[in-house]
């Protein structure tokens, strides 16, 4: 039986004859035939490794009991044994490019729609819709049509209609 010194480590089965054994505190992951080194050692006969694993052993887990931490894969055509670093990940989006940043940033200028500040408003929905309608509005009287509002609740709709015209909510579409 092997204990990891390490806090959270699990064995994976991947199929009937293929495991690994994924270290979630270090990130180490370690398939069946890897070379790996490390520290550790066997317990004696009597230890009381039940109290050691957190829980019951297994009745057909025999032979010595083995300590292991500090695992690392190691590779006999390198020096040293270390294997090459994996490469770096790749880097994050920068907060310009962000679309949060974008909607806070007076400088940006690719948004499709024009810039505009809704006033006398108090609900972002109610804002969100009071913008879109203006634009719609301003696009050669479109605004004659049956407009239907998804997801406009409560007097929402009576609210707009105030303001824009005739709106129906979506069942009546």
């Amino acid at each position: 039986m092997i204990l990891w010194g390490d806090e959270d480590v699990r064995v994976a089965r991947l199929d009937e004859t293929d495991w690994l054994v994924n270290n979630y505190t270090s990130g180490l992951r370690i398939r069946e035939g890897e070379l790996v080194r490390g520290g550790g050692g066997f317990y004696p006969p009597d230890a009381a490794v039940a109290g050691l694993a957190d829980g019951e052993v297994p009745a057909d887990c025999k032979g010595p009991d083995v300590q292991l931490h500090e695992i690392a894969k190691f590779d006999p055509s390198k020096p040293g044994g270390i294997p090459d670093p994996p490469p770096p990940p790749p880097p994050a989006p920068s907060a310009q490019d962000s679309l949060l940043s974008q909607a806070f940033d007076e400088r940006w200028d690719g948004q499709r729609w024009p810039r505009r500040t809704i006033r006398n408003v108090a609900d972002p929905r109610e804002a969100m819709f009071a913008y879109i309608l203006e634009n719609y509005e301003g696009r050669e009287g479109n605004m004659r049509g049956h407009i239907c509002l998804r997801a406009a609740v409560g007097g929402l709709i009576a609210r707009l209609s105030q303001r824009f015209g005739p709106l129906h909510p979506e069942a009546e579409c």
